[in-house]
């Protein structure tokens, strides 16, 4: 599936599960295939179990994205939304555990791999990030970030009082890539201001930018966004971003 929107088009394979191409402002922007989802499950005895998108047997094409089924393990459906909505890419997921065995305690999507950051990149090709934790910060080299406190870590319970979480430590609910030419801004917009984590991750070939989703759904229940995560393109600064999330 392709979809284009106002300077910037995506490309998805679905059968696969995976975002093929991104450009934003005429520039292939994309390095690394990553899953589009990855869902944690738990059980009435409190055991977790992740699933990815990977792990579907079954994908059945929509005219807006995919219905994955028959999943390694659980009797997890899940359906996948992308549409163009006013010039951008609005994503949806939704997620059925199957039985009251199970609740959808939280789900990763949709995440991108982008260049590495531009003090960690030779080719001269990264950009820096526009990371809402605390009052706002733009960050351009990763293992600086990953040497401090504020270091990726997955949030848990109980909460160690540092994690990438909205509404807490993350005051937005966004983050952006800023390259020289054009920004990628990803914005949850969500006004019911819903728990998040929301963070970068470093990868072997750039960075990931990441949206978990904590469901607060019960056991047998369907989780479903009644909002959208937006892909769209901005200009190279970190204004124009922050003007983006604002409107």
């Amino acid at each position: 599936m392709e979809l284009c929107c106002k300077n910037l088009s995506l490309v998805v394979d679905f059968a696969a599960g995976c975002i093929t191409s991104l450009i934003v402002r005429g520039q292939e922007r994309l390095v690394a295939k990553a899953p589009l989802f990855t869902i944690r499950l738990r059980d009435r005895a409190g055991e977790a179990k992740i699933l990815s998108i990977a792990d579907a047997k079954k994908c059945t094409e929509t005219k807006t994205g995919a219905l994955y089924t028959d999943f390694s393990g659980a009797n997890l459906s899940v359906e996948v939304f992308l549409t163009e909505e006013q010039g951008e890419a609005a994503w949806r997921i939704s997620a059925t555990p199957g039985n009251d065995g199970y609740f959808v305690e939280w789900v990763d999507f949709p995440p991108i791999t982008l260049p590495k950051l531009a003090e960690n990149n030779p080719q001269g090709t990264g950009g820096k990030i526009l990371f809402p934790y605390n009052e706002g910060v733009l960050i351009s080299d990763i293992d600086l970030r990953e040497g401090m406190w504020m270091q990726h870590t997955d949030a848990e319970y109980p909460s160690l009082g540092c994690f990438t979480i909205f509404p807490n430590m993350v005051c937005s609910q966004m983050l952006a890539y800023l390259w020289e030419d054009a920004g990628l801004y990803v914005g949850a917009h969500d006004e019911k201001r819903s728990v998040k984590e929301i963070d970068f991750l470093k990868e072997t070939d750039g960075v990931t930018l990441r949206m978990r989703l904590f469901c607060g759904t019960d056991f047998g229940q369907a989780f479903a966004m009644d909002y959208p995560i937006v892909f769209a393109a901005t200009e190279g600064h970190w204004e124009s971003a922050a003007e983006r999330y604002r409107q």
